[in-house]
């Protein structure tokens, strides 16, 4: 990147049958994480149509995040994290890296 780090992100997101699985999936994958209970809705874009809601009747709601710290050093910087998310049916989960040059 232009700023002289390399970040590196692998996500995962599964759409469940209901809301309340998709709570179950995420209970059971963030052990462990420093969790909050979000339940916000998040428009989308006022000049567009969201294709969330365009697809789903209604803006998403996200009822779920947590993280974590996986790693961290100083010689080079880097931190690494994991991500969970649970908007609504869906659960969206993840590792990322950010490396200093």
């Amino acid at each position: 990147m232009e700023n002289g780090t390399i970040t590196t992100c692998v996500y995962n997101i599964t759409q469940f049958s209901s809301t309340d699985d998709a709570a179950k999936f995420y209970n059971e994958q963030s052990v462990g994480f420093t969790q909050n209970d979000a339940n916000v809705s998040v428009p989308g874009p006022t000049d567009m149509v969201s294709p969330y809601k365009t697809l789903m009747g209604h803006d998403p709601v996200v009822k779920h995040i947590a993280a974590k710290i996986n790693s961290l050093s100083f010689v080079p910087l880097s931190v690494g994290a994991s991500l969970i998310v649970q908007t609504d049916e869906f659960v969206t989960w993840g590792t990322f890296t950010v490396t200093a040059k």
